[in-house]
């Protein structure tokens, strides 16, 4: 049997939006274990909107608007990743799809790790299966009790 090696996880939350860092860590530890994929580190900055437009323009040539960027610094295992999410962007898909911040939340997390280890999003197709993923992982995660204890809160003004 291989031991799964610890995980250095990083989270960066932003003075108008806080998260509960040891819950969100417990839940992304709780993913990773049963992803059979291998990380050294792991980090996942919350910023304004406009730092994410900034960085989508500047290294994807998009000039749009994003909830999530993600970059992988290696293309297999050991994966090292930096996940970007608009916190802003995610209050508004929350609302949007009349869920909670919480679920958004993990679900722009699973999104940017599923997309490091493979899964990719340009084609309906490749949508469609990033999307079903997502929900069988969500799901498995919100069973476990911890996840309610998340308790993002609130995004100032």
């Amino acid at each position: 049997m291989i031991k799964q090696r610890r995980t250095e996880i990083t989270i960066v939350d932003d003075k108008n939006f806080r998260v509960r860092k040891s819950v969100l860590k417990l839940i992304v530890f709780e993913f990773l274990s049963v992803s059979n994929k291998i990380f050294n580190r792991l980090s996942i900055n919350f910023v304004e909107s406009e730092k994410l437009f900034d960085l989508n323009k500047k290294f994807l040539n998009h000039n749009t608007d994003t909830d999530i960027i993600t970059f992988s610094y290696t293309e297999s295992e050991p994966f090292e990743t930096e996940i970007f999410i608009s916190y802003k962007m995610a209050k508004i898909n929350a609302q949007k799809f009349n869920i909670s911040i919480e679920d958004e939340i993990l679900r722009l997390i699973i999104h940017g790790i599923l997309h490091t280890i493979g899964f990719r999003d340009k084609t309906s197709k490749q949508k469609k299966i990033i999307r079903e993923e997502e929900n069988k992982i969500l799901t498995k995660l919100k069973k476990k009790k911890f996840i309610e204890k998340m308790n993002l809160g609130s995004v100032s003004h």
